[in-house]
């Protein structure tokens, strides 16, 4: 687990997807699993990520309380 901050003034929902990019690059394993504050947030991080890397590469899933059930459900489903 690592914690990132960023700088005041940057957007963060991009910040996000550049760090993404960079651990899939990096080639570790495992999930990633990214916190932002609302459904805006976390939609706009989405849009960053799949701006910068194939969607062949990487499944990208929101998660947030408006979400019927079983989309919420989506991201316990086993990948690869």
């Amino acid at each position: 687990m690592e914690y990132r901050e960023v700088a005041d003034g940057d957007d963060y929902t991009e910040k996000a997807g550049l760090i993404v990019r960079e651990i899939i690059n990096n080639n570790e394993e495992g999930d990633i699993l990214v916190f932002m504050p609302g459904e805006e947030e976390i939609n706009k991080t989405i849009d960053s990520i799949n701006s910068l890397i194939s969607s062949e590469t990487v499944n990208v899933l929101p998660l947030f309380g408006a979400m019927n059930p079983q989309d919420q459900d989506r991201i316990f489903a086993k990948n690869g």
